[in-house]
């Protein structure tokens, strides 16, 4: 190959380059831009108290983006209510729709620890991958990961704040998501200074 050649070869990679970066970048825009328009309807949904329409919507933008803080933000406030709407009708002694309520709010706490959950643990295996060395080289990108790994640890402390069921099992779970949280922004500050 002569040299021609190979300055022809080299500009035809570096416009291939160029232009899969460019593609990459449209996709991720439009994607944000879908996001966006469906938390927009989940939330015209929600104050219209059209929950599980709303809640649907909300799935979709955590399906793909599991510490969405809009999304996580308005189905914790939906397990609220729907909480809040089975206990109504447990004092107007509805027991149909007590029924009604009460698997729909344990059907969104399941939901979201089973996201944040698997959205922990895909982080943790993606840190304790990195060697020393590259959490070194890579602080960054440790630090991010850090991050989202206590966002998730937060918002399911908060779950079971919110939501008791065994006071005594619950509250040794949350001394430990808390002692975990501080182990890993222990850790975090590491990279962060």
């Amino acid at each position: 190959m002569n040299t021609q050649d190979f300055k022809h070869c080299l500009l035809y990679a570096i416009f291939l380059l160029i232009f899969a970066v460019a593609l990459l970048t449209s996709a991720e825009s439009r994607e944000a831009e879908e996001i966006a328009e469906i938390l927009q309807h989940a939330e015209i949904l929600f104050v219209a108290e059209q929950y599980h329409e709303s809640y649907q919507l909300y799935r979709k933008v955590l399906d793909v983006d599991p510490l969405n803080q809009q999304a996580l933000a308005r189905v914790l406030d939906m397990a609220v209510r729907y909480r809040e709407l089975a206990e109504g009708a447990r004092q107007a002694g509805d027991t149909e729709h007590v029924n009604i309520y009460q698997r729909a709010f344990q059907q969104i706490v399941r939901y979201l620890l089973t996201v944040l959950t698997a959205q922990f643990e895909r982080d943790v295996k993606k840190y304790t991958t990195l060697s020393a060395k590259e959490k070194e080289q890579q602080r960054a990108e440790a630090s991010v990961i850090l991050l989202r790994m206590i966002d998730a640890l937060q918002y399911i402390k908060t779950i079971y704040e919110q939501f008791q069921q065994e006071e005594a099992e619950t509250a040794q779970t949350i001394k430990r998501l808390q002692r975990a949280i501080e182990t890993y922004q222990q850790e975090r500050s590491a990279y962060t200074q």
